[in-house]
């Protein structure tokens, strides 16, 4: 691990000498509201989904854990 990150450091610093100066100029282009708007409706949806889905899996699973305990207390038929 230690031989990895030497030879690493090396293009590291080399490609940084290259590198350059940030400059503070203004971005060419904005995104419009409505573009913005889509994409924040789109990712609260993703998330209430995964959410949703998240929350039904363990309902089925309970509900199977369950069936499988009155099946076993039951006993043989």
């Amino acid at each position: 691990m230690s031989t990895l990150l030497s030879r690493l450091i090396v293009p590291f610093v080399s490609v940084s000498a290259f590198a350059q100066a940030a400059t503070s100029e203004a971005p060419t282009e904005r995104a419009s509201s409505t573009v913005v708007v889509v994409f924040v409706l789109l990712f609260v949806g993703m998330c209430v989904g995964i959410v949703w889905m998240s929350v039904q899996s363990g309902r089925k699973e309970k509900l199977a854990q369950q069936a499988a305990e009155k099946a076993a207390q039951a006993g043989p038929v």
